[in-house]
């Protein structure tokens, strides 16, 4: 299975995440969550089981997709 990787964590990458859980689409280790306080990655993690990375190489290793899930500042 393809791992998808969301860098950022808030609405947009919750949206993401438990649609693809909810329609089977991915496993919940198939997907991974980052945020840059981590406070969002580990609400995000905790609701859906997915894997929160700790930095961004860790995000990145092994993923074949990143879904940027943040509003531009």
């Amino acid at each position: 299975m393809s791992m998808i990787a969301f860098l950022g964590s808030g609405n947009m990458a919750t949206a993401f995440a438990e649609g693809l859980l909810a329609k089977n689409a991915a496993t919940q280790s198939a997907l991974r969550c980052f945020s840059a306080s981590g406070k969002s990655a580990a609400a995000l993690a905790e609701r859906t089981g997915i894997l929160q990375a700790r930095s961004l190489v860790e995000l990145l290793a092994g993923a074949d997709t990143l879904v940027v899930a943040f509003k531009p500042q």
